[in-house]
């Protein structure tokens, strides 16, 4: 046990494989911290870890767990770390408890210099906001600090100049992660009272729509516009794949949404001042029968004349009537298929699956091949496998999804995700998985959805064009050739077929012949 009161910064000296998941870890402390003995607890950096090896550096084993649930699992030889010695009877308590027993970890999202403080801005961690409460207790990189602001998403802690100078809190930057520990005295009371997480969604009002224009990419198709019905994704399920960010989304179990407008005139007009091409509407909510933002972003952009994505929808969400304006995208997560897919198939929409493709989870050929079954089961047109993002925090998120999904598995899954090869191991998962779906006649780009406001023609002949920079894809500028002429065909806005019959397209076409040969033949309809 601990009090939070830091006693010294040490360093990184050495990260060892221990074992096959484990890691041996050794820290130098500060000169004059004394000798460690061999099981001697010490906090590093708010983890209870225990030393192996009597001697000035401190020695530790760090498993695959505590890779897996704390910052530990990311630091290099260098870094600085925060030091405790465990309480001894008739210590004084200066912080609080601390038991070294990470429960999460937590980025910092701003810092304010006050006079001689600091506020420090963090998120409220996943689950265990009910933990933190205005004035009481919590740990930092096992630091004791009090909350001095709480909102739904975030909470404040003020760090005088003694704290910022000996602790790794002086070095922190936004973005920087720390491990959590909610008071543990806090935490029991609410154990014993039996006392149930109050998973509770507040919904306001958002001031205008929230449009965002941009060139982004949804499983190989361009999209111009993302706009958001419901801003703070927040309800089940815990984790999704995002289709346009390539990496998985964690979900609050509680806390603040904005829900966008309801009048289809407002999105409308919000989405008539932005460049031309597809919209996709994305983060629809449970609340959507009452709200009806979803709905009517949806029939906003449609009265815009885009055409539209509509990414994860609750079935209230999906607009009267389907046509090929509107198709229909659902986000794999961990666990069954969303009963969306079904019921916009059966609707009448162009209606498929995006998916990931990981190593040692979605890619393994049974469960790439029963995925498959379940979405053809339910009438998907198009199954879009995606290799994911996979800078670190990228990495994070899918070990945590997989360790939501199956605790047993997650701990093998951090080895196979952080020492797996994963660079590697993709280009041919992605190629087998594509393989796949062909062998079941599913496409492996969703259909392109073609606006009232958008020549039929340019439409075909941008889709044309988004498969064959798909096709490219070992050919990176040939690739961007492509989707920069799909986008010159989007904001072209006329009809271009009768261009290229007076033989003037490539008098404007700006791409090189090659590309103008190939934009050419599908404006035609020469495949």
């Amino acid at each position: 046990m601990f009090t939070g009161i830091i006693t010294g910064l040490g360093r990184v000296a050495a990260l060892e494989r221990a074992a096959r998941e484990g890691v041996r870890l050794t820290i130098a402390p500060p000169a004059r911290y004394g000798s460690f003995r061999v099981g001697e607890s010490v906090s590093i950096s708010g983890v209870c870890l225990t030393s192996v090896e009597a001697g000035r550096l401190l020695v530790a084993d760090l498993s695959a767990e505590t890779l897996r649930r704390s910052t530990l699992g990311a630091v290099s030889v260098g870094d600085a770390v925060n030091l405790e010695r465990a309480l001894e009877w008739g210590d004084r308590l200066s912080g609080h408890f601390v038991m070294g027993h990470v429960d999460g970890v937590t980025p910092v999202r701003g810092i304010r210099r006050s006079g001689n403080s600091w506020t420090f801005r963090f998120a409220m961690p996943v689950k265990l906001s009910r933990f933190v409460v205005e004035k009481g207790s919590v740990a930092l990189d096992g630091v004791s600090l009090t909350v001095a602001g709480r909102r739904s998403n975030d909470f404040d802690v003020a760090i005088i100049p003694e704290t910022f100078r000996r602790t790794t809190l002086g070095r922190a930057r936004p973005g920087t992660r720390f491990n959590f520990e909610a008071d543990v005295l806090r935490s029991g009371c609410l154990a014993s009272s039996g006392e149930a997480a109050p998973e509770m969604i507040v919904f306001t009002e958002a001031a205008a729509p929230v449009v965002r224009p941009g060139e982004f990419d949804l499983a190989g198709r361009r999209v111009a516009v993302r706009a958001v019905a419901y801003a703070g994704e927040a309800g089940p399920p815990s984790f999704r794949f995002d289709p346009l960010q390539l990496r998985f989304v964690a979900r609050r179990h509680e806390g603040a949404v904005a829900a966008g407008p309801a009048d289809p005139e407002v999105w409308r007009e919000a989405l008539a001042r932005l460049p031309a091409g597809a919209v996709a509407i994305e983060a629809c909510s449970a609340a959507e029968a009452v709200r009806g933002a979803y709905r009517a972003a949806a029939d906003g952009a449609r009265c815009a004349g885009r055409g539209v994505y509509l990414i994860d929808p609750e079935p209230e969400g999906l607009p009267e009537t389907p046509d090929r304006s509107t198709v229909v995208v659902v986000s794999w997560r961990p666990g069954p298929l969303p009963s969306v897919l079904a019921t916009a198939a059966r609707a009448g929409f162009g209606t498929g699956l995006a998916a990931p493709i990981l190593p040692g989870w979605t890619a393994e050929g049974d469960y790439w091949e029963s995925l498959l079954d379940a979405a053809s089961a339910a009438g998907a047109t198009f199954v879009a496998p995606l290799p994911p993002a996979c800078d670190g925090d990228a990495r994070r998120l899918i070990v945590a999804a997989r360790a939501a999904d199956d605790p047993v598995a997650g701990d093998g899954f951090f080895e196979e995700v952080h020492h797996g090869g994963w660079s590697a191991k993709l280009p041919p998962l992605l190629a087998d998985a594509r393989a796949a779906c062909a062998r079941r006649g599913l496409a492996l780009l969703p259909p392109r959805p073609v606006g009232t406001g958008e020549p039929a023609v340019n439409a075909a002949a941008a889709a044309f064009l988004e498969e064959r920079a798909r096709e490219k894809e070992a050919d990176e500028h040939r690739q961007a050739l492509l989707h920069a002429a799909v986008r010159w065909i989007d904001e072209w806005g006329r009809d271009l077929a009768g261009v290229v019959k007076e033989g003037n397209f490539r008098k404007i076409f700006p791409f090189g012949a090659d590309v103008a040969a190939e934009a050419e033949a599908a404006l035609l309809g020469v495949r």
